[in-house]
């Protein structure tokens, strides 16, 4: 209604940066603008009364659609995510979930990753954190359901994580490495740092416990007002296919320098492959 004063809401626009690094065999490194919606499940309904541009499970220029996220889109989102979360954890989140994300942008919705962030009651601390990754072209999908209670919930410092990886995301890493993995407590500024880590010996360009790659998201909140809505759109008007063909030039430019290829673990081989490009994670 014009004139109306809405309510506050918890859940806003991100914009900011990505930024990856490759250190071994061969150095390579890009960054890209990004934008992202962080939404309060609880909070869907009022989202969508925000803009014209932006509907719920509805076709609009911007939609958000139960069906590109986690679990069954036959249940409703939070469930479902609290389902895996207590069977990960032992319990369900009791505070304020919100999901940063990429929505779907004229019809096309695609995530290399969306992060769930599991508040406690009062939302002073993080309680879980739930990173769903999808890869490219393969369209597989894995949730990691992180402990941030043991992490210290993001007081005083981000939440650090440190634990195997076991989901093929890119044919230029390999399953050998673990994750570290830190989160701060979203706010007027947002950040995750994701590094991978060599994991035992076997490759001659990199030594255990040698950094091979890292990924950085830094950004800033934006209040969710139609302005933020129209600048969403003037940023990134075909967000999906923006993000695939960020990743398939960037896989390209690694496939041309011959870095060491990895293919998906379903057809693997004792060596290494010459592979056609893919995720850039």
């Amino acid at each position: 209604m014009s004139g109306a004063v809405q309510a506050e809401l918890a859940s806003c626009v991100y914009r900011g940066t990505v930024r990856h690094r490759r250190f071994a065999p061969r150095p390579h490194a890009f960054q890209y603008a990004i934008t992202y919606l962080y939404l309060d499940l609880d909070e869907l309904e009022e989202v969508g009364g925000r803009s014209r541009l932006l509907s719920v499970e509805r076709p609009n220029l911007i939609s958000f659609r139960r069906r590109d996220y986690h679990g069954d889109p036959r249940r409703d989102l939070r469930e479902a995510l609290g389902d895996t979360v207590e069977a990960q954890l032992g319990r369900r989140p009791a505070g304020p979930v919100r999901l940063l994300t990429q929505p779907a942008v004229m019809g096309r919705c695609f995530n290399p990753v969306s992060f769930y962030y599991c508040f406690e009651p009062g939302a002073e601390g993080l309680d879980a954190v739930v990173a769903e990754i999808t890869n490219t072209p393969w369209g597989e999908r894995r949730a990691y359901v992180l402990d941030a209670r043991a992490a210290g919930g993001g007081r005083g410092g981000p939440a650090r994580f440190t634990f195997p990886k076991d989901f093929h995301v890119s044919p230029f890493v390999d399953l050998d490495v673990d994750y570290r993995w830190s989160f701060g407590l979203p706010g007027d500024h947002l950040a995750v740092h994701m590094d991978d880590v060599q994991r035992g010996g076997g490759k001659d360009w990199i030594a255990d416990g040698e950094k091979l790659f890292d990924a950085t998201l830094t950004a800033r909140r934006r209040e969710l007002t139609p302005a933020a809505f129209r600048a969403f759109l003037a940023r990134q008007p075909l967000a999906s296919v923006q993000v695939h063909g960020a990743i398939y030039f960037q896989a390209l430019r690694l496939w041309l320098r011959r870095t060491p290829t990895y293919i998906h673990p379903s057809k693997r081989t004792k060596t290494p492959e010459r592979g056609r490009p893919g995720s850039t994670t």
